[in-house]
Order: structure tokens, then sequence, then C-alpha cells
């Protein structure tokens, strides 16, 4: 291509214009890897997993939430 001024590792590529397609105009390139990939080794998580449920305290605590504000008048014009 014109863009590649004889850089024939540049023959397999393609630009895409701006007056194309909509953007400032891109260059796109496939690349291929050549060697061995690196074998990658699972990292072990160090913080201890959460419980999901909620304990008895709390959930007395969301009852006690619920009974003192749900007779309450909510005035979210105030």
């Amino acid at each position: 291509p014109e863009f590649a001024d004889g850089n024939e590792d540049l023959t397999k590529t393609i630009r895409l214009m701006p007056h194309h397609f909509e953007g400032e105009g891109q260059f796109l390139a496939k690349l291929k890897f050549n060697g061995e990939a690196a074998s990658v080794a699972k990292k072990k998580s160090k913080k201890k997993k959460k419980s999901k449920t909620i304990s008895t305290d709390e959930l007395d605590l969301w009852h006690k939430f619920v009974a003192d504000f749900s007779s309450q008048e909510l005035n979210f014009a105030d």
C-alpha cells in the first residue's frame, strides 16, 4: 500500500480512511504470535469469603428499623 513506504511487513495491513468510516481514521493489523504461550498459575484468593446470609442480630435490627419508620410519613418535598 501507498502508506507503507515500501515496507513489506505492511502488505497484509489495511488503513481505514476517515472519509469512509465514522471516526478519526484507524489502522488495523492482525498480529500473530510465533512463540509458545507461557503457562499462567491460578492465584489464590487471600481474602476470606464473606457469608451471604445475615445474622440474627442483623435481622432483629432490620425488623426494629422497619417497625420504627414504617409508621412515619415521608415528605420528600420539604
